[in-house]
């Protein structure tokens, strides 16, 4: 479903953006006030109006802050509208997204954007420490279990998060901001030629802060910057996710995908958390294609704390070769690796030092440390202690007709769509060996 709405958006937004350009204004304010309008419809397009969300500009607010004026912001819940305008003051905790939009997306815009949305970043942390706040239940059971595919390590109790290790400790926070803050969005409807030179600004931006690196952690980030055809984003789980790379967690990523279809993965996948809706589920197996461009890890040196970074520069052809969309595939087993899938999707429980544990794989290529290496990389388990957990929702595991052992998380259907699509037949409980987990508290 989400693949073809955000075909229709595109095609619509495509069509509606020529109709812009081809207008000769030459007013700023007036050609800004186009292009927020344009995607102000899109969004209206995109949301289902049952959910009672509203798409609107003004301020959001915390007692008596307010943000910068913010172009477009996805909220629920009452606000205020500002006397003789058609703008809205709006409570930061129910503001679900915000958009800072262009009509083309220049490197002085890049830096202006990053800067006023990190305020709306900054206003919700200080919401959030508040009293206000102190009462609210969160759930926080998904970060959680995307903190464990990004790490390989399941993370122990919140309250107990001081015991990880200071580069882990702060990515679960950074993750816990992201799940429970506004999206934030930077739109240029138009921008460069290039994907290479998008990821070049964006590591041009944190190059040139170097010396007063001040708002430039990894929260501060925007989780979505779209250049025309191009886009980066933030590998935060909800829903993109990457694991960690020589100890470095690859947090921001770039696609030629079409943008409309991130965007509404964004958008989607955050209403689904609210609202337990089925918005970003698809049926078209096809996934993004994406790279890293930044990598980010954070480090104490003597009496100063901050992230490191490293920049994945790729050349224009790489990336051109990449490709922009693939099939979405499961996990690809050895016999082994299976085996111990199917038993954590049965419930049992599996510990590392346990002798039959180390005896069963001791065969595997690398031994025991290769094996849990590889398995945590399938981003299906991770580590708690000695215990092996399943870091999905809904894990399902089969042997497909040709022998091959697989899994993957079908939480979404998307093993069900891959069988249909791959194997020719839906997943056939009665005829295929399959062993599914449900995670009763997703």
């Amino acid at each position: 479903m989400i693949e073809t709405i955000a075909q229709l958006l595109k095609a619509f937004s495509d069509h509606e953006r020529a109709q812009l350009d081809a207008m000769r204004i030459e007013h700023a304010p007036t050609i800004g006030a186009m292009y927020e309008g344009l995607t102000r419809d899109i969004l209206d397009r995109a949301i289902p109006p049952q959910l009672h969300l509203r798409v609107l500009s003004g301020f959001a607010y915390f007692k008596d802050q307010l943000s910068g004026e913010l172009d477009c912001m996805l909220v629920r819940g009452e606000g205020q509208q500002i006397p003789y305008t058609e703008k809205y003051r709006w409570h930061i905790s129910n503001v679900i997204a915000v958009f800072e939009v262009k009509k083309t997306l220049t490197a002085d815009d890049l830096a202006d954007s990053y800067n006023h949305l990190r305020t709306v970043a900054r206003l919700y942390s200080e919401y959030v420490a508040s009293e206000e706040a102190a009462g609210i239940q969160v759930d926080l059971r998904w970060p959680r279990r995307v903190f464990g595919q990004i790490t390989g390590i399941a993370a122990p109790p919140h309250d107990q998060i001081g015991s990880l290790s200071f580069d882990l400790e702060l990515i679960y926070r950074t993750l816990t901001t992201e799940f429970l803050g506004p999206v934030r969005i930077v739109l240029g409807h138009h921008g460069w030629k290039r994907e290479q030179t998008l990821r070049n600004h964006i590591a041009g931006l944190l190059k040139d802060r170097l010396s007063n690196p001040a708002g430039m952690g990894v929260g501060s980030f925007p989780q979505l910057i779209i250049g025309g055809n191009y886009s980066l984003v933030k590998a935060n789980g909800f829903p993109y996710v990457t694991s960690l790379i020589d100890g470095m967690w690859p947090f921001l990523i770039s696609t030629s995908h079409n943008p409309v279809r991130v965007l509404l993965e964004l958008l989607f996948s955050r209403i689904d958390a609210l609202y337990s809706t089925n918005l970003a589920r698809d049926r078209s197996n096809i996934q993004e294609v994406m790279s890293s461009c930044l990598r980010a890890r954070a480090v104490e040196l003597s009496d100063r704390k901050g992230w490191e970074y490293i920049y994945d520069e790729l050349t224009e052809c790489e990336l051109k070769e990449r490709g922009a969309e693939a099939p979405w595939e499961p996990a690809e087993l050895t016999s082994a690796q299976f085996t111990i899938i199917c038993r954590l999707c049965n419930g049992d429980d599996i510990r590392t030092d346990d002798p039959k544990f180390s005896s069963f794989v001791s065969k595997e290529p690398g031994g025991l440390p290769e094996f849990i290496k590889v398995l945590t990389a399938t981003r299906l388990v991770a580590v708690d202690n000695m215990n092996l957990r399943l870091t999905t929702i809904n894990c399902t595991a089969m042997i497909t007709p040709d022998g091959k052992f697989v899994a993957g998380e079908n939480n979404a259907g998307q093993m069900q769509v891959w069988s249909e699509h791959k194997l020719g037949k839906p997943l056939d409980l009665s005829n295929t060996p399959i062993v599914r987990a449900r995670d009763p508290n997703p």
